[in-house]
């Protein structure tokens, strides 16, 4: 089988997502039209309308906007946790291939 080079509808649309989810994550402060954790007790659970598009949460904070700051959150968990695993995976396979044997047997 040999690899021409093209990527296929789906390759090209997740790769789509994965950037819009880092582009989310690295300009959140700058996208959420609301503070995150600011609070509005008067107008507390009301609905989607056009200032708050997904509504209001109990303590009137806007949902939309906590969701936004929630992306980067989420991408700093996300890339902590690839490169802790990058580096255990490194560090056994590296000891695994280099003293082979036994070692090499566990791992």
């Amino acid at each position: 089988m040999k690899f021409s080079g093209k990527l296929s509808l789906t390759t090209k649309m997740g790769l789509l997502i994965i950037f819009g989810f880092f582009f989310i994550g690295i300009f959140a402060p700058w996208l959420a039209p609301y503070d995150p954790k600011g609070t509005d007790i008067g107008s507390r659970f009301s609905p989607p309308s056009e200032s708050h598009w997904l509504g209001q949460d109990k303590l009137g904070g806007d949902i939309y906007s906590k969701i936004i700051s929630g992306a980067k959150i989420s991408l700093m968990v996300a890339v902590t946790a690839t490169f802790i695993s990058l580096l255990i995976g490194l560090t056994l396979g590296s000891t695994a291939g280099y003293f082979g044997g036994i070692l090499d047997e566990c791992l």
